[in-house]
């Protein structure tokens, strides 16, 4: 990797930052175009965590029907007393049946169809496409889909952005559709994406990511099959070099070179999470980051992968990945939702026998959205579908909230597990908050 490629990253890195966090910090236009007065919020004290708890029944359908004691909730494995409890379904929120005042301030009437929802159950959307880890066809893809989901699920008084290259596209959010819907027409593919994969193809060929990665850890039987391979792709070329043996030393620096570049180009997303996580938390409300991409390289970045984490449950930020890759792996017969991680085989045809190819890609953005609470969606070649049941998700749900025990304010992060008592349901949750020092 060259000295200027990794120059690129700071400098990306800061301009981004600049934009986001300007963009995000006062919303100008959003405020324009909404003239009704926001009603009070359900926060009635900074004290109180709030946990967005989604439930549903075998058939994937919210069940809002839930009272208090029908939730268990703890923090760090300690049970929690629930003071506040709502229920958020479309435009209205309301304090469900048998529920106590606790620390609720007020209960907010259902919006009005011609004005903007409260700015605590108002819908923030970020459509991200991370062009730098995407193929044309997922981009295209994506693409319309996105154009659809704002014509028919982005309602009144919601607001959007779109990021793409590193930075947020016209630099501001906006609820303005025609305007989102022409940004997204201006995306385009990544260069370094067209790059990678001739240099994938070249000789010495790699079939995945996955050999390249295994190579740079050490793997000898990987690295073998690649050096036979390379040699029955081309055995003048690999006598030429002196034989397999340093056909293999060509083959071992490759990889490194490959894994150095997917690693760098990994940074820089998680950089960008980063700094639009932290424009989104100046918002009130609910956000929800769509992230589009064929999954980034994720290994030996655990650190940043919980930075990122922490960060969504400060800002109340909520992930779903959208793998754009589609059904070109694994079963076709997988739920959309929450599909478990796979292996596929990978067939040679120039050298016999299997070896497993365990996607690398994906475990970085399915980490990012199971444990902000949102959704991880792969073997799916209907996009619109999958922004469809995202826009659903998001628009049901229950808020629970407690009193943290004394002491926890101590700039930690905190675990949250939440569960219901009713059998046959499922609950999804975000894992955690940060404790902010005071």
């Amino acid at each position: 990797m060259s000295s200027s490629a990794s120059a690129v990253g700071p400098v990306l890195s800061a301009l981004c930052k600049a934009l986001l966090v300007s963009a995000l910090a006062v919303p100008p236009i959003v405020a324009a175009r909404q003239t009704a007065p926001q009603p009070p919020t359900f926060r009635a004290s900074t004290t109180l965590i709030e946990v967005d708890a989604m439930v549903k029944d075998a058939h994937g359908r919210f069940v809002g029907s839930l009272k208090p004691s029908d939730f268990l909730v703890s923090e760090d494995g300690k049970p929690q007393t629930i003071e506040a409890f709502y229920v958020v379904e479309g435009r209205s929120a309301r304090v469900a049946s048998g529920a106590s005042a606790g620390a609720v301030a007020e209960q907010l009437p259902p919006a009005d169809g011609a004005s903007p929802p409260p700015e605590s159950i108002r819908r923030v959307f970020v459509l991200w496409f991370d062009v730098e880890h995407m193929a044309m066809g997922g981009l295209n893809r994506s693409k319309a889909a996105a154009k659809d989901f704002l014509q028919t699920e982005f309602q009144q008084g919601e607001i959007g952005g779109i990021v793409a290259g590193g930075s947020m596209v016209n630099r501001r959010l906006t609820n303005v559709k025609e305007e989102l819907a022409s940004a997204i027409d201006g995306i385009a593919l990544s260069p370094a994406v067209r790059e990678r994969e001739i240099d994938m193809r070249e000789w010495p060929r790699f079939l995945s990511v996955w050999e390249a990665s295994r190579i740079d850890d050490g793997d000898l039987k990987v690295t073998r099959r690649v050096v036979d391979r390379a040699c029955a792709d081309d055995m003048d070329q690999c006598l030429g070099l002196g034989g397999p043996d340093a056909a293999g030393a060509q083959v071992v620096a490759k990889a490194r070179a490959l894994v150095g570049v997917l690693r760098n180009s990994a940074r820089g997303t998680l950089s960008t999470f980063d700094h639009l996580i932290t424009g989104l938390a100046r918002l009130p409300g609910r956000k929800t980051i769509v992230y589009f991409s064929d999954g980034f390289y994720s290994e030996d970045l655990v650190q940043q992968l919980r930075d990122a984490i922490r960060g969504a449950a400060r800002a109340n930020v909520r992930i779903y990945a959208v793998d754009t890759r589609g059904l070109n792996r694994g079963s076709a017969d997988s739920r959309i939702i929450d599909t478990p991680p796979h292996a596929a085989v990978v067939n040679s045809p120039d050298i016999p026998g299997e070896l497993p190819q365990f996607d690398v890609m994906e475990d970085g953005p399915n980490t990012l959205a199971v444990d902000t609470g949102g959704l991880m969606i792969r073997n799916e070649n209907d996009i619109p579908r999958a922004l469809r049941d995202i826009a659903t998700d998001t628009s049901s749900y229950y808020v629970l909230g407690y009193r943290p025990p004394a002491g926890g304010s101590d700039g930690t992060f905190h675990t949250i597990k939440v569960s219901v008592r009713v059998p046959g349901l499922s609950v999804r949750a975000r894992k955690g908050y940060v404790a902010d020092a005071r």
